[in-house]
């Protein structure tokens, strides 16, 4: 996240992938947070769920998080 960003809201979502599969992905909803004086800005940021290979004697490592797409909002 960059300075000043902070996740507002964040979920786990299955959209329809090539047909009829199904992926997961993460949705993550963050906010620019200043003061009164200066107008909100924020943004949507899809993530895909990866599965890689683990690090030795770390199975809970097997998956990374790749940003797919975002959206910035005025």
């Amino acid at each position: 996240m960059n300075e000043w960003e902070h996740v507002t809201c964040m979920k786990t979502i299955a959209l329809r992938f090539q047909g009829n599969l199904m992926k997961t992905y993460i949705a993550v909803g963050t906010a620019n947070c200043f003061n009164e004086d200066v107008v909100s800005r924020g943004r949507m940021i899809l993530f895909d769920i990866i599965e890689v290979v683990p690090e030795v004697n770390q199975p809970l490592t097997k998956h990374k998080l790749k940003v797919k797409n975002f959206m910035k909002i005025k």
